[in-house]
């Protein structure tokens, strides 16, 4: 049975707070921000001047280290425009069959929240004829490396983004951003000191490297939750020898088993970026509105990625033959050591967003946080549809219900709840009998925050229940006389526990 879904109380949200939105060491306001005339003093500059030469040279270094030691994106390059480059680089055709038992992963685990969700019908569509097509018209997978293919997804998949992305991502860049209270929340100042000062001055000194580390060994998707193109490397490389670079010709049993181990990395990279494309609307939208949008995307993702590989990884010989070259069908493949470290580890671009999320494991169910990504409950992380974040409920009131309208006596709730007047005023101490307050603690029940979207699409009475483990008649039966589909969104829907 699914466990209670609980706005969070003060204790609840300071943890919250500490683990997703964490203030800055150098404080939650930028240094290098604008007094409200909009001037920049002279302190506010030189706190600009010091963020911009610290990105800088991190951004140099860290693209530095991850040609000479990791990524080698030089021989990358060198190897995608010689002729030999169908030795070291996947056919499309074969990243497609992949990239189909990844997405079919995915709808498998994680269909016991996505089929509860409430979408518009043309979200609901995109997501129900979502496959992985690397040609023809509707195709969805694009080589990453082709510059025709990048130029026909999103124009904004370039070293601008790239740089986004590391200064939100990366533990070094993002540390000095953090050090100076700095957040590209959007439409914010600054965004647009990134855009104009602070992005310009990295792509003078590592533009051409960006580009590069964007081309050769980057992958990502349009920032849209109903778009399911997909942009993705196909160099084949060794991920437990320092990524060196493997012929597709060489059928040396190390060499064979190495890109088979490629080829489940390549999955699970499938498998992260199929997630993004079923984080719910609200969340995405939600996320946007804070100084914390892609650690709050990545965390997410990169938190379910983990559950689905581990499930899937625990008995795989179903994915097999989809995954692996052929010739290694079950019963006739490798060492199952190809599949790389169970449980999975979290990659390390997104180990710390990651791991804030995990942290929230205890505080918050698995299943609330689910309902926060995947069904669009972001009232459960404390933050209202745009982002702005909503004031918690008091100690001790985490599990309360508002009381419903016409209860104004204990007896009333006992009688509309099925709860013993003695059980009530012991959950709610102070409490008297004949003037309650707003909001009871009513044992073995909770409330559920009714969603409804900008279109008007909004969450049935069957949806509500499955998400909780009821059924239809039973919450119907809890809340009698509503007019379902008018109710506003964010109206309270009580819930008795199954």
């Amino acid at each position: 049975m699914p466990s209670g879904r609980y706005r969070p109380d003060r204790k609840t949200h300071m943890q919250i707070r500490s683990d997703l939105f964490p203030t800055s060491p150098g404080g939650s306001v930028w240094d290098g921000a604008a007094d409200v005339a909009g001037v920049v003093t002279e302190r506010a500059g030189l706190a600009r001047e010091a963020l911009i030469a610290a990105i800088v040279e991190e951004t140099a270094g860290k693209l530095k280290y991850l040609d000479d030691h990791y990524l080698h994106i030089a021989e990358r390059e060198r190897l995608y425009k010689g002729p030999d480059r169908d030795e070291y680089f996947m056919p499309m055709t074969e990243a497609e069959t992949i990239a189909e038992e990844g997405r079919k992963a995915v709808d498998r685990v994680v269909a016991k929240w996505t089929s509860h969700a409430a979408l518009s019908p043309e979200v609901a569509a995109k997501r129900a004829a979502m496959t992985y097509r690397a040609s023809g018209a509707d195709r969805t997978l694009f080589d990453a490396c082709d510059l025709k293919d990048r130029s026909l997804l999103d124009p904004r998949f370039g070293a601008t983004l790239t740089l986004r992305f590391l200064i939100s991502g990366d533990e070094h860049i993002g540390g000095w951003a953090r050090e100076h209270g700095f957040d590209i929340t959007p439409g914010s100042q600054e965004e647009r000191f990134f855009l104009t000062e602070l992005a310009p001055a990295v792509l003078r000194e590592s533009g051409e490297a960006l580009v590069r580390f964007g081309r050769f060994a980057f992958v990502g998707a349009p920032e849209n939750v109903t778009d399911p193109r997909l942009l993705i490397n196909t160099f084949v490389w060794d991920p437990d020898a320092d990524g060196r670079p493997l012929s597709r010709r060489d059928t040396s049993p190390e060499v064979v088993a190495a890109r088979q181990r490629f080829r489940w990395q390549f999955w699970k990279r499938i498998v992260h970026e199929c997630i993004h494309t079923r984080e719910h609307p609200r969340f995405a939208a939600a996320r946007l509105g804070t100084a914390f949008d892609i650690p709050l995307a990545e965390g997410f993702c990169e938190f379910f990625t983990k559950m689905v590989i581990d499930e899937v990884l625990a008995t795989p010989e179903t994915y097999r033959a989809g995954v692996e070259e052929s010739g290694a069908a079950p019963g006739r493949g490798p060492d199952p050591n190809i599949y790389g470290p169970t449980p999975y580890a979290y990659k390390q671009e997104y180990a710390p967003m990651a791991q804030r999320v995990e942290n929230l494991v205890g505080p918050l169910s698995v299943e609330e946080l689910a309902a926060v990504f995947f069904q669009g409950h972001v009232e459960l992380i404390g933050l209202s549809p745009r982002g702005v974040e909503l004031a918690p409920l008091p100690d001790g009131m985490r599990g309360s219900v508002t009381v419903p309208e016409g209860v104004t006596t204990v007896e009333e709730l006992a009688e509309r709840t099925g709860v013993a007047r003695g059980t009530l005023l012991e959950a709610n101490p102070g409490v008297e009998a004949d003037d309650l307050p707003p909001r009871m603690n009513v044992p073995g029940w909770w409330e559920h925050m009714l969603l409804v979207l900008p279109d008007g699409t909004r969450e049935s009475p069957a949806q509500i229940a499955a998400q909780h483990g009821v059924t239809e008649q039973a919450l119907r039966a809890a809340n009698p006389g509503l007019r379902w589909n008018e109710l506003p969104d964010g109206f309270p829907v009580l819930v008795r526990q199954a």
